[in-house]
């Protein structure tokens, strides 16, 4: 029975498998069936934008009749294995090298005038030497009717984002055949696919991960700048090309650039290039297609710049209105997304440069960046931190210049955490390598419920709350020993990173997203339809807290347990208490009797420490001591040179 793989590609340039399916015959009714089947897994923003196959006319009407708006393209190297059949045998080997060189030369024809020349010139070169026959067979079975599906004249007018040949099918149908033998069971088979999706599903995460925290060294250009973290290396890779082989081709020969890379990849062509590099400013995230943008697994789109925003709310907010309740709960359910995309325009625009910390700037004289920036229905916003914190709500104007705000802390030395994580669970088990502990180790049920919320709602992990972070603990720290925390700076960092948060865990903020939104007047403040959040956050009950088993029931009721099974009573925590540094080499710590002195002999003054802030050890100077540890021939080194000096 004919086996079928879909094989779909990654904006990371990797290869992977859509769908499998065993029908009885390649028919066109059973490809019809596989592709719906296919198409009812898909969100619509997740459908084909191009389809590469064979000449198979029956796949390719079913292609067209479920993807009516897919780019249909065949492949380039089927195309070439069927014209050697048919057209090899007339020629020498000598001749057949150059019939082939002349073919290529007529497929990568860049425009239209170029392709007909080059088709002129063929037709006469093969009628001169007596091979009329080949040319009618290329002519009348592939150019005539399907040269828009393989030659680049009309191929790279449209997206295909690199792709001429159906080598990736060809590669993973290879793969699969390493693990299945012949007359293997549909179970065995089912199993090989399994093993291959999940292997493929890690490469891809982590190219994901990679493309979102790595920067390759070719990559620090400052035209790049609003693209790091943003799009795929690939992407960048290919706009790195282009700039070298093509702006070097355009100063060399002047020539006209095609804008290729623009229509076929969705990228900045030479021209726009050289744009760029003449104004001396970074390349625009909104110029990158959408595709190189998607670095996660969830189903959502950019939002279109060409939408109202505005305007299409207030259709579907009056649409609602004409329809009885029970239809408005129904099809509201159904629009859900449409304010979804509010955020995620949201959070993929949103920058921010803390105030005070030096930012790179792409040339000398570049006006410095806004601390806060974002677009929201289609409209670029660029504020103070002080400024979004107002819009968030989270401060009131005339609070802006007292101590709620600006005594708020923004870090705590990670010494300082560590010895609050010993206080509460003891320091056997922080792992200072991966710079976090189980939470599990947590003696006090309630702070274990804290962090549950804590990481649930501001961290937003997700799947990933059984450990303890460094950030949990900072914020953990803040609540308990009652200190200001600066709330808009932590909202605007977490808001910063959202773009790589999507694949770690659930996007939460929405509610924000709308009071921003309200106070800059772009939604009503009394709309019932549009209390934005994308994603509601997971509900703290009781389900959670037998989940978590920090309860019991006793005679009074459920209560919190303390270790021993018993019921939970407070305990107040210390006042003061020892950070605690990673551990060091015992070269490393010096111990110094007394307190160091200045050159007149007078210890020097240590100003008094705020009440109630943790006191770090004055018994003992961390850090490598001058000279230790050091190879013996090292040290000779530099006492020699010490003896010159």
């Amino acid at each position: 029975m004919p086996f079928i793989q879909i094989v779909g590609m990654t904006p990371t340039n990797k290869s992977f498998i859509i769908a499998h399916a065993v029908v009885s015959k390649e028919r066109g009714d059973n490809f019809v069936w596989v592709l719906e089947r296919v198409k009812s897994m898909l969100d619509e923003c997740m459908e084909p934008r191009v389809i590469l196959t064979d000449r198979d006319l029956a796949l390719m009407g079913a292609c067209a009749k479920v993807f009516p708006d897919a780019s249909r393209l065949l492949c380039r190297w089927h195309i070439q294995q069927n014209v050697m059949k048919h057209c090899k045998g007339a020629f020498t080997d000598d001749d057949w090298k150059k019939f082939m060189s002349f073919w290529g030369t007529l497929i990568e024809s860049p425009s239209i005038p170029i392709y007909d020349y080059h088709l002129r010139n063929m037709r006469k070169r093969l009628v001169e030497c007596k091979r009329s026959r080949v040319f009618k067979y290329v002519y009348d079975n592939w150019l005539k009717d399907y040269k828009e599906m393989f030659v680049f004249a009309w191929t790279d007018k449209r997206r295909n984002f690199g792709n001429r040949t159906t080598n990736r099918v060809e590669s993973q149908h290879a793969n699969l055949k390493r693990y299945v033998e012949d007359r293997s069971s549909l179970d065995r088979i089912v199993g090989c696919v399994r093993d291959i999706v999940e292997t493929q599903f890690g490469e891809i995460r982590k190219t994901f991960r990679e493309s979102i925290e790595k920067t390759m060294k070719h990559h620090k250009h400052p035209m790049f700048q609003h693209l790091l973290g943003k799009v795929s290396h690939k992407a960048l890779d290919l706009l790195h090309g282009e700039a070298i082989r093509k702006l070097d081709v355009l100063e060399r020969f002047n020539s006209s650039c095609g804008c290729q890379m623009w229509h076929s990849c969705g990228l900045p062509c030479a021209c726009r290039i050289e744009k760029y590099m003449r104004e001396e400013r970074p390349i625009q995230l909104e110029d990158i297609d959408v595709f190189w943008r998607k670095l996660n697994f969830q189903s959502c789109k950019l939002i279109d710049d060409s939408l109202d925003v505005v305007e299409e709310l207030d259709v579907v907010r009056q649409q609602l209105q004409s329809h009885p309740p029970a239809q408005q709960k129904s099809l509201l359910s159904k629009i859900k997304a449409v304010y979804r995309e509010l955020l995620v325009e949201f959070l993929s625009s949103f920058t921010f440069h803390p105030p005070g910390e030096p930012v790179p700037l792409p040339y000398p004289g570049a006006p410095h960046p806004p601390e806060v920036s974002f677009r929201l229905a289609g409209v670029m916003r660029s504020m103070t931190l002080a400024q979004f914190a107002v819009h968030c709500g989270l401060y009131m104007q005339e609070e802006i210049e007292t101590e709620i705000y600006t005594a708020g802390l923004v870090v705590v030395e990670k010494p300082t955490l560590v010895g609050f994580w010993q206080v509460i669970a003891g320091a056997d088990h922080w792992e200072h390598e991966k710079s976090k502990g189980r939470v599990s180790f947590v003696r006090d049920p309630l702070y274990r419920y804290l962090h549950h919320l804590l990481a649930t709602s501001i961290s937003a992990r997700g799947y990933s709350r059984e450990w303890c972070t460094t950030t949990d603990l900072f914020f953990l720290y803040c609540l308990l020993y009652r200190r200001p925390c600066a709330l808009a700076h932590g909202l605007a960092q977490y808001f910063a990173s959202g773009h790589h948060r999507q694949e770690r865990g659930f996007l939460y903020g929405g509610a924000y997203v709308t009071v921003i939104a309200r106070s800059l007047g772009l939604v009503p403040h009394q709309d019932p339809h549009l209390r934005t959040p994308a994603i509601m956050p997971t509900r703290m009950g009781m389900q959670s807290l037998w989940g978590m088993r920090v309860i019991k029931r006793f005679p009074v009721g459920p209560r919190f347990k303390n270790r021993d099974g018993g019921v939970w009573r407070e305990e107040a925590l210390p006042e003061h208490f020892e950070p605690v540094h990673p551990p060091a080499d015992p070269a490393d710590v010096v111990p110094v009797e007394d307190p160091p002195e200045d050159l007149d002999g007078a210890a020097e003054p240590q100003p008094p420490p705020p009440a109630g802030a943790p006191q770090f050890p004055r018994h003992v100077i961390r850090g490598r001591a001058p000279g230790a540890a050091l190879h013996p021939d090292v040290r000779a080194r530099l006492d020699r040179l010490d003896d010159l000096i």
